[in-house]
């Protein structure tokens, strides 16, 4: 089953960009803490041009602070409803023929 619980992160931090000399690209990372103690640090890269990075950069920063960061975005439509319907619906449907209907 799909685990959404990454969304549930309590603090994050965006480090800088920087210039990959091995690709000659620019990067940035993105670090999230979970209150269990543990880090998720995903990186951006392949920018061509630093402001393109750092826009990217400050999107995700928005993003983070009003609570739209995505952190799965390679979930399929099918693995999302399967747990939609099981950890949303099912919590919210006031009977059992509710959900199955």
């Amino acid at each position: 089953m799909l685990n959404l619980e990454l969304q549930n992160y309590i603090d994050w931090d965006v480090k800088p960009v920087f210039k990959r000399s091995d690709r000659n690209k620019f990067v940035y990372r993105v670090v999230l803490q979970f209150a269990d103690g543990t880090k998720h640090t995903r990186m951006y890269s392949g920018f061509e041009t630093k402001k393109r990075a750092e826009d990217s950069r400050k999107a995700a920063i928005g993003a983070l602070a009003n609570g739209t960061y995505v952190i799965n975005d390679n979930v399929k439509v099918k693995d999302f409803l399967e747990y939609w319907l099981e950890y949303d619906i099912r919590i919210r449907a006031q009977s059992s023929n509710t959900y199955d209907s």
